[in-house]
């Protein structure tokens, strides 16, 4: 047995919805707890004032004491570093770390240790890994066919890049909803990555069929899928629910789905250069001139070539050209077989 949902016992004799009622959001607004606004709670009375040590271990006392139990007692130092090395870093620590912490007294030793595991390349390594889940990290697309995603591992060290750096969290969704558009964008410690360009990349992270019979399902199958990854990592909610209906439960209307799916819709993947706007600027006045410079020299050869294009050639062109009497029809019908020759060969020489 599963643990009980406590509302199952009130709301088991409560009507059920009427689904062909009218979608009121500002109804489910009103009556769901998920959709109120939040509010200040004074940190409820203890018996035992002694143990809190900050308002919220006061809420979780009092729990507990209602309940009738009591606070497990502090860890050992040697249990409470390694909790924290794997919490922080994944990684199990040093003994030498182990040994420099258990013989550390002092009040700020353990604040101190949380601040050397938070400084370790490790912690962005270890939190990344959470939040590719959350937008389905894969190097692949699946299918039958399971094609590569081409630099899918820049996304990745984006990542955590992002958690190493202590990017803000605001800033973080802004670059994954429109990174390509922020300007200025925010750059790597050595300024010549734009890393704001490659928060989008997680959008190219779907399934794609291999040889999909209808290419426009396909296209809506996975613009649904960046919906549905998007509005549960950054809003919590299963937006997709409402791609066929209103939301049964949540305060989404269809209309809502539309919206999100039409603004996803309309993006195109592509591949784009991710180096910072100065490094893309680098030789560009020098590449102008060079490109005018050529263009001149061109220009000077053709015409030194035309000049030696002697009178005898321009006249044996000239009457075929224009066509004359008897030979006109065959030069006419040789001139269009040339002309439905020459697709032929530019396919030939195409790609």
């Amino acid at each position: 047995m599963g643990a009980p949902w406590p509302e199952v016992a009130a709301t088991a004799t409560a009507a059920p919805p009427d689904p062909s009622a009218p979608f009121d959001l500002p109804e489910r607004r009103r009556t769901h707890w998920a959709w109120r606004p939040g509010g200040a709670a004074p940190p409820p009375a203890v018996a035992d004032e002694a143990w809190p040590a900050t308002p919220v271990d006061r809420f979780l006392l009092a729990a507990l004491e209602e309940a009738g139990l009591s606070p497990a007692p502090d860890a050992k130092r040697a249990a409470l570093i390694r909790r924290l090395s794997f919490d922080l870093r994944g990684l199990p620590p040093a003994p030498a770390e182990i040994a420099r912490f258990a013989g550390d007294d002092s009040p700020a030793a353990y604040a101190h240790l949380v601040d050397r595991f938070l400084a370790s390349p490790h912690f962005g390594e270890r939190w990344a890994r959470h939040w590719m889940d959350l937008v389905r990290y894969s190097e692949s697309h699946g299918s039958e066919g399971d094609p590569d995603i081409p630099f899918a591992w820049r996304y990745r060290d984006y990542l955590i890049r992002a958690f190493n750096r202590d990017v803000p969290y605001d800033q973080l969704i802004r670059e994954h909803l429109a990174g390509d558009l922020l300007y200025p964008p925010r750059l790597d410690a050595e300024g010549r990555t734009n890393e704001s360009m490659l928060g989008p990349t997680h959008f190219r992270l779907v399934e794609h069929g291999y040889q999909p019979v209808d290419p426009w399902e396909d296209r809506v199958k996975w613009t649904d899928n960046q919906v549905d990854v998007a509005s549960k990592a950054f809003l919590g909610l299963t937006v997709s629910c409402a791609r066929c209906h209103d939301h049964k439960f949540d305060a989404i209307s269809q209309e809502d789905y539309y919206a999100f799916f039409g603004t996803l819709y309309g993006a195109r993947p592509t591949m784009r250069a991710v180096d910072a706007p100065a490094v893309l600027e680098t030789n560009r006045d020098a590449l102008a001139a060079l490109k005018a410079d050529i263009r001149d020299r061109l220009a000077e050869a053709w015409s030194a070539a035309a000049a030696g294009v002697g009178g005898a050639p321009r006249a044996e062109l000239g009457p075929k050209g224009r066509g004359t009497e008897g030979g006109g029809a065959g030069a006419a019908r040789g001139g269009g077989g040339r002309g439905r020759r020459a697709p032929g060969r530019a396919r030939a020489e195409g790609p």
